[in-house]
């Protein structure tokens, strides 16, 4: 129903474009796809709301005589002039987000939409950079099938049912965000509390409960304060490390160069860690491109998981 209403919509915009001058009602009723069949008291109902609301979306419809020996305003038409957009001049970094904008969501349940917006730039003149938006894309996993479900209940604000961890569960959709290459869902489980579920771990779609009271706007201070929790901690330590020019990336692009003595092929970096844990598990993962110089009861541990390493392997081939 939705998609013939947009049709004759479209369809009416068109017909009043093209006119080289103020058309009648019969000659809009001939020509417009959807009012065909139509009674002529039907008509003229659908012909007056479809008038008002293309007015309400800003579709410059005026009105006029037919007939240019006459005064008698019976006629429509759109004048071009008044209906195209000015000149769209968009930066290359901006016609570059426009377009990474679509092919990041080509495949995703607003694709349609996307579409569309890229199609009305180019009316406009605007030129996409799809090369360096191609090659910008990051690959974003919108292909869960919880993803549309939720996606429809947040801009709707209606709750959403889906099976999490083997229970169902009724949340209220309060941000869509990404984090790390994973989609992540902020909002309140009614009847539990404000949670973050993780969409590739929801069993199945996700399905907008209409029989659920809506929900209203939720404020940016509680937003924040759930999303933190998907946050890395901050780092509020440091280690001297030697780094092999060419090994340890991730490490090396996290510290910084420092002056200082470090064994021959290694250069001497500082480096920001938060969780003693990870960092152990960073540096023993990096083999031998990394070596712990400082604190020392970092690097007892990074021995100590090395050599539980080693045992391990020993034992498995024994």
């Amino acid at each position: 129903m939705a998609s013939r209403k947009t049709e004759r919509l479209l369809n009416l915009v068109f017909c009043l474009l093209a006119a080289r001058r103020h058309i009648t009602r019969d000659q809009i009723r001939a020509s417009v796809e959807g009012y065909a069949g139509l009674s002529q008291a039907a008509f003229m109902r659908t012909f007056e709301r479809d008038k008002d609301e293309l007015r309400g979306l800003g579709v410059p419809i005026e009105t006029g005589p037919s007939d240019p020996l006459s005064d008698e305003a019976d006629g429509y038409r759109i004048r071009r002039d008044a209906f195209e957009l000015p000149p769209l001049d968009l930066s290359v970094a901006e016609s570059t987000l426009v377009g990474l904008a679509a092919t990041v969501w080509r495949r995703a349940a607003l694709a349609p939409a996307a579409a569309r917006a890229v199609a009305k730039l180019k009316a406009g003149g605007v030129e996409l950079d799809a090369e360096r938006a191609v090659a910008l894309a990051p690959s974003l996993p919108t292909r869960e099938p919880a993803f549309a479900g939720v996606w429809q209940a947040w801009i709707s604000r209606q709750p959403v049912r889906f099976e999490y961890h083997g229970r169902s569960r009724l949340v209220e959709p309060w941000r869509l965000v990404l984090r790390r290459g994973a989609w992540y869902v902020l909002g309140l489980e009614r009847g539990v509390g404000a949670k973050i579920f993780r969409l590739s771990r929801i069993a199945g779609p996700a399905v907008p409960d209409p029989r659920a009271p809506g929900f209203g706007p939720v404020s940016e201070e509680d937003l924040a304060r759930l999303a933190a929790s998907l946050e890395p901690p901050r780092p509020t330590a440091l280690v001297r490390l030697a780094i092999r020019p060419d090994g340890a990336g991730a490490l090396r692009r996290r510290g910084r160069p420092i002056a200082g003595w470090a064994p021959e092929g290694y250069q001497l970096y500082e480096t920001p860690y938060a969780r003693e844990d990870e960092i152990v598990a960073e540096v023993c993962a990096a083999g031998a491109d990394v070596l712990v110089l400082d604190p020392l009861d970092l690097r007892r541990r990074v021995l100590e998981r090395l050599r539980l390493v080693a045992l391990t392997e020993a034992v498995g081939h024994g």
